[in-house]
């Protein structure tokens, strides 16, 4: 199978992401045809060791740090991440490269064959690229392979590896249908990746959510490692200046106060994973090109602009708090918000926290998805409250227009509508150039 004639065979695929109907959800959330799909390939995620990461919110970014910094010790490294951008061949990456077009497809093709002679039951867009990504990362013999859950923990499609290291990121409410509506309901679901022998790394240091993680796993006998302090020394939108106890002075390409807090558990993550072989001294080499699109990026500078994938209330707040703060220390004058979502996320929510920020000027505009809020849906769920665009692009041209030069224009809301800014400016015509930091220049 060629590579288009696979991205044509993943879009014909079930997708959970895709879906309102729950009992459709609810048929495919589990592990059985995962299991069974896996051993027919011989297991192939049983070939290296694996670092697991799950978690609402700083999961990519805390998986490549980890990718990174094991890179850097000399290691090949296999990482698996999602959603992707611009290619689904971003997902399934080995030493910072891409998986190539040709075995993109030629796995895909070997899993569309097993599919057909296995008939009934409903194949997965998610289930097939991790196993895609379990099969190249055997081929090509990686030493170890960082993979992040995609929904969930538990019952994710990656959790069929057995991981020496799990790592949980940032626990919030988000995908409360499938995973529980309270934030214990959800943390029990992103520990379902621990194993027996699994050493655990948490960045969560909610005190309520600490106990509750402590006592899930002291019935298994294992211990919680939260334990290395952090500051950042810098402001959004500059690039992220971080302190590590311990360690000196990291500099990243990327912005936002809470990378520090991804960045220490990152080094957990790697020290348990490397023991005495852990070397601080080249965590800040390792980390200095360390970057991943879409999260607070930078594309434009005069004014500035800014793509984010925030899509649930905590990245969301994280998000404003980062913004606000560059406000206050005169980064740019007025703040100008573009929004759109998926239908079946928390858009009162999120503009409960919008009305925390006075300087904001909201508008909304519908993502080409269709899975999103229509802009019918955005007017009834905002109270027609805002200023209403037909496409992204055309909210984004109108807010170029009216800007000043010291202002900054935020687009947020989901992964999607940022995407869809990028497609329309170019950017993925030559889309791994998305994967380093890059200004304004480069799109206009």
């Amino acid at each position: 199978m060629d590579y288009n004639a696979a991205l044509n065979y993943l879009e014909s695929l079930f997708s959970i992401e895709r879906t309102p109907d729950k009992k459709e959800k609810e048929e495919v959330y589990n592990l059985k045809f995962m299991e069974e799909l896996t051993v027919l390939l011989g297991r192939p995620q049983d070939s290296y060791p694996v670092i697991q990461v799950a978690g609402t919110n700083g999961k990519g970014s805390t998986s490549l740090f980890i990718a990174k910094i094991l890179q850097a010790h000399g290691l090949k490294v296999g990482l698996y991440s999602s959603p992707h951008v611009c290619s689904p061949r971003e997902r399934i990456v080995i030493n910072g490269k891409f998986i190539t077009e040709s075995d993109f497809g030629r796995h895909v093709g070997r899993l569309a064959d097993i599919f057909r002679e296995r008939k009934g039951g409903i194949r997965t867009y998610f289930e097939t690229l991790t196993a895609t990504a379990f099969l190249h990362f055997q081929e090509n013999v990686v030493d170890v392979a960082v993979l992040e859950a995609g929904l969930g923990g538990r019952l994710d499609a990656t959790n069929v590896a057995t991981c020496d290291v799990a790592v949980i990121t940032k626990i919030g409410l988000d995908h409360t249908q499938t995973l529980g509506d309270t934030e214990e309901k959800i943390l029990f679901e992103k520990l379902g990746i621990v194993k027996e022998k699994s050493k655990v790394v948490m960045t969560e240091k909610t005190d309520y959510l600490v106990t509750v993680a402590e006592s899930i796993l002291n019935e298994k006998q294992i211990r919680l490692n939260t334990e290395l302090k952090a500051t950042s020394q810098s402001t959004f939108p500059d690039p992220a200046q971080i302190n590590i106890e311990g360690m000196g002075g990291i500099n990243l390409p990327m912005t936002g106060e809470h990378l520090s807090e991804n960045v220490t558990t990152a080094i957990l993550a790697c020290k348990s994973y490397l023991g005495e072989g852990f070397e601080k001294e080249i965590v800040a080499d390792a980390l200095r090109d360390a970057f991943l699109p879409v999260r607070m990026q930078r594309i434009h500078s005069k004014p500035l602009i800014i793509l984010d994938g925030a899509h649930n209330l905590q990245a969301i707040e994280n998000l404003l708090d980062n913004v606000q703060r560059g406000w206050r220390k005169g980064k740019y004058k007025k703040v100008h918000l573009l929004y759109g979502a998926m239908a079946d996320k928390d858009i009162e929510g999120i503009f409960s926290i919008f009305g925390k920020y006075t300087d904001l000027a909201i508008s909304c505009a519908p993502i080409d998805h269709m899975r999103a809020a229509n802009i019918e849906q955005l007017r009834e769920r905002t109270d027609h409250r805002y200023e209403y665009f037909s496409t992204a692009i055309e909210g984004l041209s109108a807010l170029r227009q009216r800007a000043a030069q010291d202002d900054l224009i935020l687009v947020t809301g989901s992964i999607y509508l940022v995407s869809e800014i990028l497609q329309n400016l170019g950017a993925c015509k030559s889309w791994e150039s998305c994967f380093s930091p890059w200004m304004a220049e480069d799109l206009t």
